[in-house]
């Protein structure tokens, strides 16, 4: 069978070999590795720029949950907050994003009241007070549902929830907008409830 092959295959090197541009082309490699390059490079190149976008989507997932933690944990040492301390701590959360663009970091803090209601896993808390920034803030008495394993420790926590548009560079993961979000649950750490002046 070997045999039928390559007699196969002698018959085009034969008939190459009488014309003398055909034969000198067949033996010709010098371009072989310009041409191995040729292929390779847009693969590799897509891989890198991949790479970058997939990088850079993950440093700011990492950022909001930091950001997100931050606030959180700045509002529980309080006792008592009010329009311009909240501010002031989103301000430092917009610092945190750096160098990334803040403008579409959205941040929310609300102080839940732990009710004695449970469902499943988890207890229902009513919201005592709500403030966000390029989020809307949650309604006064709504009932937001928290994990049994944070409520039954305490009687109010502060819930701080944040999110962050991310826009690919060069798209070759990510072919649109990405949302990525966070939220934590922090229990006051000095009262049992971070009062809202």
């Amino acid at each position: 069978m070997m045999r039928d092959i390559r007699s196969k295959l002698r018959v085009p090197s034969r008939f190459l070999a009488r014309l003398p541009l055909a034969n000198r082309f067949v033996r010709e490699d010098g371009g072989l590795a310009a041409v191995e390059f040729a292929l390779i490079v847009p693969i590799m190149v897509t891989a890198y720029l991949g790479s970058v976008d997939l990088t850079q989507a993950i440093m700011v997932d990492r950022k909001v949950s930091i950001v997100t933690s931050s606030i959180g944990d700045l509002v529980a040492q309080s006792e008592k907050m009010n329009s311009g301390d909240i501010n002031n701590i989103f301000d430092i959360a917009r610092a945190l994003m750096s160098p990334y663009d803040t403008s579409t970091v959205a941040m929310r803090v609300t102080s839940l009241e732990i009710t004695a209601n449970q469902q499943g896993e988890e207890r229902r808390a009513k919201v005592i007070w709500s403030e966000g920034q390029n989020k809307s803030p949650h309604p006064v008495n709504m009932e937001i549902l928290v994990p049994e394993s944070i409520a039954k420790n305490a009687t109010s926590v502060i819930l701080t929830e944040g999110s962050y548009t991310f826009t690919p560079l060069f798209g070759q993961i990510f072919t649109s907008s990405l949302t990525l979000e966070d939220e934590y649950y922090h229990i006051p750490r000095k009262s049992d409830e971070v009062e809202w002046e």
